[in-house]
């Protein structure tokens, strides 16, 4: 891969002799398909003209494919794999490039990182589909530009704006497993002034015992442009809500009965989730930008868990996070091309208070065994450089984050310690440009994770490792674009090295208890992409799938492969157009993986498994009906395993099951 990318860098050099007036083209290029390219959406750029594997999903598309969470969204993409974690189909985790944990991708919410402070996952539920505008998802390790846990990739939402016309929009829906949904948008804009706002409701029974949920949603956006240079955006979101988890089951308990849940019938979450941001964006003269966002977080979960021995253990965590980010980019004709900068200053502090209690099966509190503090302070900043000539474009970039935990134990053992990191990442590319529409780029970046205070400190019955190291990564990157009238298509061919990667070791299989290692060595390479192709009689075809392979190369399991990991994943759709409807039928194939414990690569794997939908949207003046069935031939199939050594256990996915919206506006 080295010598690749050597060769066509010296390549792409060599050539600017021969290259055209392209670069000014390059830099006021408009294309239907852009992206941001940054943590705070300023300025929209080319898609074609950004040197990384990019997928753009719009709201068009979230309609077309009657879309219904967050979660289920992000599987539009080639390389994104979503895993029922607890049961139930809201609380999914998502896997990016072979990282099957749900923590190594790091989601921003207009600027605002949502990842939570003890184990750098994210509550996907707490997202509702209705206010987003776009989602960019970046995939491969992007910590130059976005710090710490983006090792997987990144996720950038940009919510919507208020619309000229004043609008409302009310929502009813219903489906099967006692599924209902009820929303109220309002939306208007008025000279300098615009403002977004939703509430909704959504709840369900569920498949399963014990598989209900009930969430709230509400969100807030209010812009306010001063002049055509400066604006400032408000931003509130709310969620709260219980989620119901009904646990995984052994084969032999699948076959008996799907839907039982016997050893799970109390367990749960429930949570109120807060976000507050304040953004304030400049132009600079006619090619720069500067912003400025303040913001705050909060997060409380409860969560109840027990199991096959009529215990549980019950977690209340309360965690705060406020932080600042400064962006500032700029660009100048220099020479025959164009050099540009982008920098960025960041400060978070947080706290997380937690608190752990044995209780018995119903949830009762028997006895408290935990209680901790832990304080966090990040500082980072970068700097990224890009050059473009006709033709040709260089970027260069460098990160620097520093890290800081106060972790208090109350409990003894005492495991009170300050623990500090310090990490520099850098990236380059070099990309050439066919025309206008097609490009081919090479890129190195590096990656990194710090130990979370969950890796470092576990519950009680498991083994802290406080002397844990940063996971690193080196990606090296060959992508390939296009976009044309009727043809868009990118393809990624990467490969990827880690080293202290950390992974959870069973060390006592029968209880299931174990403590966080690092594992040495493994690697993740593999292709991706994605086409879509408008067909005659108003008709567009997407594919999109990427093969890859995950394996450990040097410690204990050295030549196994990385546990819940796949090797093919593909997506196909077909979407048509006939006057006011829309009809939109696909599937999805997901290969067999090893067991996810399975470091040893003893255990069966999971079954391989298709599933296919069908979605009908029909819009007639302020009417608009969607019919959607997903699971359409009812394939029993289970997206997660797990295994102690001696037995496996499983989530069984949703078997066919239909909804129907019916949406109001004036």
């Amino acid at each position: 891969m080295k010598k690749i990318l050597l060769f066509l860098s010296v390549m792409t050099f060599s050539s600017i002799i021969f290259s055209q007036e392209f670069s000014k083209g390059l830099a006021v290029f408009e294309s239907s398909m852009t992206v941001y390219g940054e943590r705070m959406p300023i300025e929209q750029k080319a898609i074609v003209s950004t040197p990384a594997p990019i997928s753009v999903i719009t709201q068009e598309e979230i309609k077309e494919k009657g879309v219904k969470t967050f979660s289920e969204l992000l599987e539009l993409t080639a390389s994104a794999l979503g895993r029922d974690i607890t049961g139930n189909p809201v609380e999914r985790s998502i896997d990016l490039r072979g990282f099957p944990d749900g923590k190594s991708v790091v989601v921003f919410l207009d600027g605002v990182k949502l990842n939570n402070i003890s184990d750098n996952s994210m509550n996907f539920e707490i997202i509702p589909v209705e206010i987003i505008d776009r989602v960019e998802i970046y995939s491969g390790a992007l910590a130059p530009l976005y710090g710490g846990g983006a090792i997987g990739g990144v996720i950038n939402i940009i919510t919507k704006k208020g619309e000229t016309i004043p609008r409302i929009d009310l929502t009813y829906g219903f489906g099967s497993f006692g599924e209902r949904d009820q929303r109220a948008g309002f939306s208007f804009s008025k000279g300098k002034f615009s403002l977004f706002s939703t509430l909704a409701l959504r709840y369900a029974e569920g498949y399963r015992e014990n598989d209900g949920y009930r969430l709230d949603d509400g969100f807030v956006r209010i812009d306010y442009q001063f002049d055509e240079n400066k604006s400032l955006s408000f931003l509130s979101k709310y969620e709260g809500g219980a989620v119901s988890a009904p646990g995984a089951l052994t084969e032999e308990e699948i076959k008996e009965d799907r839907r039982q849940s016997p050893f799970n019938l109390y367990d749960g979450s429930r949570g109120r989730h807060k976000i507050y941001s304040l953004t304030y964006a400049q132009k600079i003269g006619e090619n720069g930008n500067f912003a400025f966002e303040t913001f705050s977080r909060s997060h409380i979960n409860d969560i109840l868990t027990t199991g096959r021995y009529l215990s549980g253990f019950q977690t209340n965590s309360d965690e705060i996070l406020n932080g600042a980010v400064a962006q500032l980019s700029q660009s100048i004709s220099l020479g025959k091309g164009i050099f540009g900068w982008s920098s960025s200053l960041e400060y978070q502090k947080g706290r997380d208070v937690s608190k752990g209690f044995y209780t018995d099966f119903y949830g009762v509190k028997n006895s408290k065994v935990t209680s901790t503090k832990t304080k966090e302070t990040i500082f980072g900043g970068y700097l990224s450089l890009s050059y473009t000539l006709p033709k040709l474009r260089f970027d260069v970039g460098y990160r620097r984050d520093s890290a800081k935990y106060d972790y208090l134990d109350y409990f003894i053992p005492d495991n009170s310690t300050e623990k500090s990191f310090n990490e520099g990442t850098a990236r380059s590319s070099v990309s050439y440009f066919f025309s206008e529409g097609q490009m081919v780029f090479a890129a190195f970046s590096e990656g990194y994770k710090i130990p979370s205070v969950l890796d470092l400190f576990a519950y009680p019955g498991f083994y802290s490792n406080p002397n844990l190291k940063s996971s690193r990564i080196n990606d090296y990157e060959i992508g390939y674009k296009f976009y044309g009238e009727r043809l868009r298509t990118k393809i990624t061919i990467y490969k990827m090295f880690l080293r202290d990667e950390v992974v959870f070791v069973l060390t006592n299989p029968a209880w299931f208890i174990g403590m966080n290692e690092n594992i040495g060595k493994s690697f993740r390479k593999g292709i991706e992409g994605d086409v879509s192709v408008d067909l005659p009689e108003g008709m567009t075809l997407n594919f999109s799938g990427t093969l890859r392979k995950a394996e450990v190369t040097e410690g204990p399991y050295s030549e196994k492969e990385i546990p819940m990991c796949p090797k093919v994943i593909t997506n196909l759709s077909l979407t048509k157009s006939i006057e006011k409807f829309i009809i939109s039928f696909g599937g999805r194939y997901v290969g067999n993986q090893y067991l996810d414990n399975d470091l040893s690569n003893a255990r069966k794997k999971l079954p391989s498994f298709f599933t296919a939908f069908l979605n009908l949207n029909f819009k007639d003046g302020p009417f608009t009906i969607e019919f959607k069935i997903d699971n359409l031939f009812n394939r029993k199939y289970s997206t997660r395993g797990v295994t102690n050594g001696y037995a496996d256990y499983f989530n069984p996915a949703y078997p066919f099951s239909a909804r129907l919206l019916l949406r109001y506006s004036f």
